[in-house]
């Protein structure tokens, strides 16, 4: 909580920087092919964004994540282990019925499995049950009474469930710990014994740690579209998470009618909406050429720039399939044109600035 406040506001500083600086409200960028075909500068990559290239830019960075790696339960069965409470009947011998550890403090019948995984049993003795469903405890103990009874007719039940649980944490109402029976337990189950979702929960990154390996799962494909894989069994020393959602920003400014910070969320907005949202181009200042969004390339460790020229008939097909991502900075520029190099001495370092909130923030 603390960290995500501290990233808001050192973002909402870099705005104000940025919103505050004359030279920005003063200027332009090169919209020409030509003028930017002179710049040099390592740390740049200028992409016009066409209908040939828009394919790679056209899925939200924020898209919904699913897992098919966590392994597919069809059907969930028991297996008893310590601590776990026996009811054993054997039909026509009511004395051997409900009997065992018949002085345990909760006055309860039953057999009790011990720490050795074992219960003991009239005529049998000692019968190690560890792992065993209460089926595969019925026939062993079936098996074995018949030296002494003929046809015993046993049914064995699980009357206390007491050795397998999961864990529920997170942006959860009630985080607890949740014992497992003989029901199958899905993962919304365990969400709904929890006490629900908090208003912040981030349902798209749910966890599910099982031994070493931690699955990702998006909860929401199975809420809004009822994807059965995003909900599945769980199982004995399950760990579910659901983290808090993090609001990611990126900025719109320059030739627009509300400069501002735009949230970012798991459904996505593109450029079209952005501008929109913030009321739109300014109709007698901005430059219709010179739609830049300024993002970081970590493949290259480089800064692209995104340029798009509204002025086209596809200009804004294209702004519809090109989606924002966290820490993105848009500009859109003003006639008359300015010297590049001259707005990149003041521009650039604010954004690579920017860049860098995040990882500094995180790393507090």
């Amino acid at each position: 909580m603390i960290k995500n406040k501290l990233y808001q506001t050192v973002l909402f500083i870099c705005f104000l920087f940025f919103t505050g600086c004359d030279m920005l409200s003063d200027t332009n960028f090169p919209v020409s092919i030509d003028d930017q075909n002179v710049i040099k500068n390592d740390a740049l990559n200028i992409i016009q964004l066409t209908p040939k290239n828009i394919n790679q830019f056209n899925r939200s960075v924020l898209s919904k994540k699913t897992s098919n790696k966590i392994p597919k339960l069809s059907s969930w069965v028991y297996n008893v282990g310590v601590g776990d409470r026996l009811a054993i009947n054997v039909w026509d011998h009511p004395e051997l019925n409900q009997i065992g550890n018949i002085n345990n403090k909760e006055n309860l019948s039953g057999f009790i499995v011990n720490t050795k995984g074992e219960i003991f049993y009239p005529y049998i003795e000692n019968i190690f049950v560890l792992g065993m469903s209460a089926s595969q405890i019925q026939k062993l103990i079936t098996s074995k009474l018949t030296e002494y009874i003929p046809n015993p007719q046993v049914d064995v039940k699980v009357s206390s469930f007491n050795s397998k649980k999961v864990q529920v944490t997170g942006a959860i109402k009630n985080p607890q710990s949740i014992s497992l029976n003989n029901i199958s337990l899905f993962l919304m189950d365990a969400v709904n014994l929890s006490g629900g979702l908090s208003l912040d929960a981030n349902i798209h990154e749910v966890t599910i740690r099982r031994g070493e390996e931690l699955y990702e799962i998006n909860l929401e494909s199975y809420l809004e579209n009822g994807v059965v894989s995003a909900n599945p069994i769980l199982v004995d020393g399950d760990v579910v998470n659901i983290p808090r959602e993090k609001k990611s920003l990126a900025f719109i400014m320059g030739e627009i009618r509300e400069p501002g910070s735009i949230e970012l969320d798991y459904e996505g907005i593109n450029l079209t909406e952005a501008i929109s949202t913030r009321g739109g181009l300014e109709k007698n200042t901005a430059n219709a050429q010179g739609i830049f969004v300024f993002r970081d390339s970590k493949q290259s460790n480089k800064l692209n720039v995104f340029q798009l020229d509204a002025t086209t008939p596809l200009a804004y097909v294209l702004a519809t399939n090109f989606y924002l991502q966290p820490q993105d900075v848009v500009y859109i520029v003003r006639d008359p044109v300015a010297r590049w190099n001259a707005l990149l001495d003041k521009l650039l370092p604010s954004v690579l600035s920017t860049r860098s909130i995040q990882a500094t923030v995180g790393g507090l």
